[in-house]
């Protein structure tokens, strides 16, 4: 008899438990689902530093690296080019500078002969970035005008930024129309010198610096990272 008693005690305890379990189970699946408050993104921490450093890194290797001044030297070292500035004559320059712009496949997006304020020559694009210079002599120290040659234009550093970086960039000159985007609605947005911007629906750390193309013409170079 003690036997079957704990039997049925058991067997009671055991349908309570059961009971208690759905009664549980029930309660969770009516229960409200819990709301968890995802933080906002946040750019990595020296991110944006870190892009603009290389940003700036490329434009002086393309105003006053290695390939900038010896194509510089190449053209300047034109023997038709310099017999022309001797001689004054303005066409004969012209033509050769035009010449060591194109005629050569170097590779120069601009270039300029300037003598003081006055520009002699100047063929290429009319967006590039800061060139590198030389004195052009008569051959006894005498300056006959300085040669300026660029071998890239804005667009195409923007473009390069933008293929191996994850970046947009845009460059603002200050002359009109020398505005260019990696992304189009950035050129329609007023951008900080630093600190965060949306642009095109999309959140950005932004950073800028200041710098000097063509001309010599100011600008400001924007760098903008997705978190």
């Amino acid at each position: 008899m003690r036997k079957l008693a704990r039997v049925a005690m058991y067997g009671a305890a055991l349908a309570l438990c059961v009971g208690c379990g759905s009664a549980a189970s029930r309660a969770a699946s009516t229960a409200p689902p819990v709301q968890r408050t995802v933080p906002a993104a946040t750019p990595r921490p020296g991110a944006i530093d870190r892009l603009t450093r290389i940003a700036q890194a490329r434009y002086n290797r393309e105003a006053d690296g290695v390939t900038a001044h010896r194509k510089l030297n190449r053209a300047a070292a034109d023997p038709n080019l310099l017999a022309a500035l001797r001689r004054n004559d303005l066409p004969a320059l012209r033509a050769a500078a035009h010449f060591e712009q194109i005629g050569t496949h170097q590779h120069i997006s601009c270039l300029r002969v300037v003598r003081g304020s006055r520009v002699l020559a100047q063929f290429g694009g009319s967006f590039c970035v800061r060139p590198a210079h030389r004195a052009l002599t008569d051959g006894h120290g005498h300056v006959l005008a300085t040669m300026e040659v660029s071998i890239q234009d804005v667009i195409g550093f923007v473009r390069y930024m933008h293929r191996h970086y994850p970046v947009q960039v845009v460059v603002r000159g200050q002359r009109p129309g020398q505005l260019l985007a990696s992304v189009r609605a950035a050129a329609r947005t007023t951008l900080p010198d630093s600190g965060n911007v949306t642009v095109g629906g999309h959140r950005y750390a932004v950073k800028s610096f200041p710098e000097v193309a063509m001309g010599p013409e100011p600008i400001k170079v924007w760098v903008l990272a997705r978190p």
